[in-house]
């Protein structure tokens, strides 16, 4: 899941790139214009970052030090959050759907990597702070005099049930005990809940590191699989969302996945 391959200028990603700097070329100040400008800034920073990753893996670093990756996770976050902003612009102007057109607007962002390199995202790296945000928190809730203080504690306790859930499926070995194809598709449909259950758990995170003043555990927001009626520019961006929030806690729990994959190895030996 954690791939060490790293990232490698093919000419897909580079034609790719090309495209979204001539989209973005000559700077005009329409609401789209300048969304395209900063989906390109969002682009460079996600990249420049990977490089910076790489030079840190390089030197037998397992990461960016912690208050130089909160900078780059702030540069992102911002730059991020002003592209949603102008494409919510461009959206009054011009009546649409603003998932649609975020989803467009996004793909040279979401075509930039390859699925094994999802983990050099910004996004995928936060996951290395999980346990100190987690802390923090945990921390401010029980300080605080919100009335409904004990329900956000078990929230913000319960996101590492709502993974271990979905990689209960993930590693459930359906070779043995006669499973149809009923069960399969069940086990599908399961296990694609789940993963958007993680998804909602997280972002659910976010909102209450914003109500009780922490950071964030992640720069952005994502999406899930539950909005049926999709482009394929939104099934791309959905896509690229399940994958990227699974390296996230895939460096999180890192501890957990080891365990299963040991499991899942000596239980092989049997079948």
């Amino acid at each position: 899941m954690t791939g060490e391959k790293l990232i490698t200028n093919s000419n897909t990603n580079s034609s790719v790139w090309d495209s979204l700097r001539s989209e973005a070329e000559p700077l005009r100040t329409s609401p789209e214009s300048m969304a395209k400008r900063f989906a390109k800034e969002v682009c460079d920073i996600q990249v420049d970052f990977a490089m910076r990753l790489k030079r840190s893996n390089d030197n037998g670093e397992k990461h960016v030090p912690q208050k130089e990756f909160e900078r780059w996770e702030d540069d992102y976050r911002d730059m991020w959050q002003n592209m949603e902003e102008k494409v919510h612009q461009a959206n009054r102007q011009n009546t649409g759907d603003t998932m649609v057109k975020a989803a467009e607007l996004e793909e040279p962002i979401v075509a930039y990597f390859k699925e094994e390199e999802l983990y050099q995202t910004i996004e995928a790296q936060a996951g290395e702070y999980y346990d100190k945000r987690s802390d923090a928190l945990l921390k401010a809730i029980r300080e605080s005099n919100e009335p409904d203080k004990d329900k956000d504690l078990e929230y913000a306790r319960g996101f590492r049930r709502s993974v271990l859930e979905h990689l209960a499926y993930k590693y459930v070995d359906m070779r043995n005990g006669g499973w149809q194809k009923e069960d399969a598709d069940y086990y599908n449909k399961a296990r694609e809940r789940s993963h958007n259950n993680v998804i909602k758990h997280l972002n659910g995170l976010n909102a209450l590191s914003s109500k009780y003043k922490t950071r964030r555990f992640t720069p952005r927001d994502f999406w899930t699989s539950e909005n049926k009626n999709q482009t394929p520019a939104m099934a791309t961006r959905m896509r690229y969302d399940r994958d990227v929030v699974e390296e996230y806690y895939a460096i999180a729990f890192a501890y957990e996945i080891d365990e299963m994959e040991k499991e899942q190895e000596r239980n092989s030996k049997y079948y």
